[in-house]
């Protein structure tokens, strides 16, 4: 049987529509099935991501202070994550419960004898007692402060929000008071809800030394103001303004007042400005201190304090 060959022509402009029907049809299939993929990999990373946006929640609860730990159940790949940083959060929690419960035992296992020591002292020779119980106060007084500033370095990463208006509130109605007899008018410009990621002894020391200074070298007019450091950062920290309308101080004796190194007795002296504590308090929040000039006439001592 011979080979048969049958060819056929046709015009090439016959073929066109169905070649334009063949392309369009493909790049339709092709999109639609590009658009699925892409539809499947968002629904996929969505799926995928969801833990890990419930996780950086949570922790954005902790660090707001709403949270404590991280509660919520999380993926298997999450859940050795969730317990490192619970057991990080409850470690810090614990060290610094005992290292505070260390500090309170030390003071009192100290007072003990020292109250012996001054009660023992003989009375024969009255300069030799005065000496003695002037050396036992120094070292009562050195101890309270030493404690004090160890508990003010023992500040957690993690603390809960405090209402800065409120705690200064209540330091100004217990200076005023203490303050009664001096018409001491004090003027508070924070705005409420501003808050302070630390300890509230911290706030506390810090300002009341601040407060108590102001309300003892001005002249009547004391004022306090309060801004976050960086209002879109979380947690950024604050920045603290103390102002008076007394005496001041003189240029030349702030750098010698904030100089690090120098003892605090011997920063306080002559000034009745008790910044060794506010100093250490500074120190411990990576902050800042300036004093200058007020608009009032007095000193204002700046002071930042960072949470982060």
């Amino acid at each position: 049987m011979l080979p048969v060959t049958v060819s056929i022509v046709v015009h090439s402009q016959e073929l066109q529509p169905a070649l334009k029907a063949f392309r369009a049809g493909l790049w339709q299939s092709l999109g639609a099935t590009g658009v699925i993929l892409i539809l499947a990999q968002l629904v996929l990373l969505s799926l995928g991501l969801r833990p890990l946006k419930r996780l950086t929640q949570d922790i954005s609860g902790i660090e707001s202070g709403r949270l404590e730990r991280l509660e919520n159940d999380y993926p298997e790949e999450l859940e050795s994550l969730r317990r490192n940083i619970n057991h990080l959060l409850d470690t810090e929690k614990a060290n610094q419960g005992r290292y505070r419960n260390a500090l309170d035992s030390l003071a009192h296992s100290l007072k003990t004898p020292l109250s012996v020591i001054r009660g023992s002292l003989p009375a024969d020779s009255p300069a030799k007692s005065d000496a003695i119980d002037n050396a036992v106060v120094d070292m009562q007084h050195l101890i309270a402060t030493r404690l004090q500033r160890a508990a003010a370095s023992t500040r957690r990463s993690m603390a809960q929000a405090l209402d800065v208006r409120a705690q200064v509130d209540r330091l100004v109605q217990s200076l005023k008071g203490v303050y009664s007899q001096e018409l001491i008018n004090m003027d508070v410009m924070i705005d409420p809800g501003l808050a302070f990621y630390g300890e509230q002894r911290d706030l506390l020391e810090l300002a009341g030394n601040l407060l108590d200074n102001a309300c003892k070298y001005g002249n009547g007019q004391v004022r306090v103001s309060a801004q976050p450091l960086d209002a879109g950062e979380p947690r950024a920290g604050i920045s603290l303004q103390v102002e008076d309308n007394g005496p001041g101080i003189a240029a030349g004796e702030r750098e010698m007042l904030l100089r690090r190194g120098v003892r605090g007795d011997e920063r306080v002296e002559g000034h009745g400005l008790g910044l060794a504590i506010v100093l250490e308090i500074v120190s411990a929040y990576n902050g800042e201190i300036s004093i200058k000039q007020s608009d009032l006439g007095g000193a204002c001592i700046n002071v930042s304090l960072r949470t982060r």
